[in-house]
């Protein structure tokens, strides 16, 4: 069992907008969905959320916490490469490494579900403007 919490994953300048939504979110989504086989619930993924511009995504799972480590280069490098159908070689690896320095963020890596919901919903608060959509009310003339 790993740690079960919240992370925040800010796509780099060198990914398009379109691999970054369509290869690279949807295939770690994959990689982390453990529901398959787990009967444990809180294994499962729930969907991610994106910020208004797409270029953050929470995701909330249970993770092998060797995972999240940006400079293991068999680790998150590697499945980002995996997901671009990027060339098998170090350079690309290196590269995907390079491009998600300083683009994780885990919300309380290691501690209870609930303290990292806290701190994640803490984050949206300080950052209301990226996530959060105003409320618009249509005036009724009577």
């Amino acid at each position: 069992m790993g740690w079960w919490g919240y992370i925040v994953l800010t796509k780099s300048d060198s990914i398009t907008q379109k691999d970054w939504e369509d290869k690279v979110i949807p295939e770690l989504c994959k990689k982390w969905n453990t529901a398959p086989k787990s009967e444990n619930w809180a294994a499962r993924l729930w969907p991610p959320r994106f910020s208004h511009d797409k270029t953050k995504c929470i995701i909330e799972s249970t993770f092998d916490e060797r995972d999240l480590d940006t400079q293991d280069l068999t680790r998150l490098p590697k499945y980002m490469a995996d997901a671009l159908n990027a060339e098998e070689s170090v350079t690309t690896v290196e590269i995907c490494k390079d491009a998600l320095t300083d683009k994780v963020t885990c919300f309380d890596l290691g501690h209870e579900w609930s303290m990292s919901g806290d701190a994640c919903r803490e984050y949206i608060a300080k950052n209301n403007a990226e996530w959060e959509r105003p409320l618009e009310f249509e005036v009724l003339d009577k």
